[in-house]
């Protein structure tokens, strides 16, 4: 039976992955036709592999690390589980900074909104001005 932080971190970096190439879709897709499909999700994908992997490494090193001090005669497994919530808790900070472009991630993917500004609305407040009744 896999283990079952391993398996809670697949899930974790699929989403990561998936969220990543969702957000460079809609802050790059005017790329697309310069750069072309094939070319712009290649990068899209390579840019959210990195994100992966470096945070799949930081899960391993982690790992290893407890094992080794295990042996040494020290339980570590608070300090990994603190860890694993640090790490959490930065890539929760980083899905925050890029909260503004979560309207349009669900705009572009056709998803209804609780609350939809019209557009004509939104507009009029980006100059500055009400909307008439």
């Amino acid at each position: 039976m896999p283990d079952p932080a391993v398996a809670a971190w697949a899930i974790l970096a699929a989403v990561i992955f998936v969220g990543y190439m969702l957000i460079a879709f809609v802050l790059y897709r005017g790329k697309i036709a310069t750069l072309g499909k094939r070319t712009f999700y290649l990068y899209s994908a390579v840019y959210a592999g990195i994100e992966v992997v470096g945070f799949g490494l930081l899960f391993l090193g982690l790992r290893f690390f407890e094992h080794d001090s295990r042996s040494a005669g020290i339980d570590l497994s608070e300090l990994l589980s603190s860890a694993l919530v640090a790490v959490a808790y930065i890539m929760v900070l980083t899905a925050l900074k890029k909260l503004p472009y979560i309207r349009e991630v669900l705009e572009a993917l056709k998803v209804p909104l609780l609350d939809p500004i019209p557009k004509q609305s939104s507009e009029l407040l980006e100059k500055g001005r009400a909307p008439s009744p």
